[in-house]
């Protein structure tokens, strides 16, 4: 009986707080209720050693007729991120929505499944900016 009722407190007192972040060695949980009553929950992860590392994410979001998952994965090199990165979402009213996204320095490229071509002339001018030093 006790365990049932501790059990109850913390599902109350998690559910009243809304939002909380577990800490992990090299990352964490979060879990979080939107304004608009979604629920999300998230994995983060980072190790970064003198400038050189990686780091990602995923996300998933939840309710109303939705359901969205986005992760990001990065190498960290000499302080500057490398990576790419995808979003898939369902809504019942929106429809489908694919994405992805890359990141070359400080420059963040994002695409949608209907102009891919702009998403790589995008990456390849990163990537050649950052090579010719720009």
């Amino acid at each position: 009986m006790a365990k049932q009722i501790f059990f109850l407190l913390v599902s109350v007192v998690c559910v009243a707080i809304s939002q909380f972040q577990i800490p992990l060695p090299f990352g964490s949980l979060n879990f979080g209720k939107r304004e608009d009553g979604k629920v999300e929950v998230g994995v983060n992860q980072e190790a970064n050693f003198f400038g050189y590392g990686s780091k990602g994410n995923l996300k998933l979001v939840s309710g109303n007729g939705t359901l969205e998952t986005e992760s990001g994965h990065a190498a960290i090199v000499n302080n500057t991120d490398y990576g790419a990165g995808g979003k898939i979402a369902f809504d019942k009213q929106k429809g489908v929505d694919l994405g992805s996204k890359a990141t070359v320095g400080d420059k963040k490229i994002e695409a949608s499944a209907t102009r891919p071509d702009d998403f790589f002339s995008q990456l390849f001018g990163a990537i050649k900016g950052k090579r010719d030093g720009a």
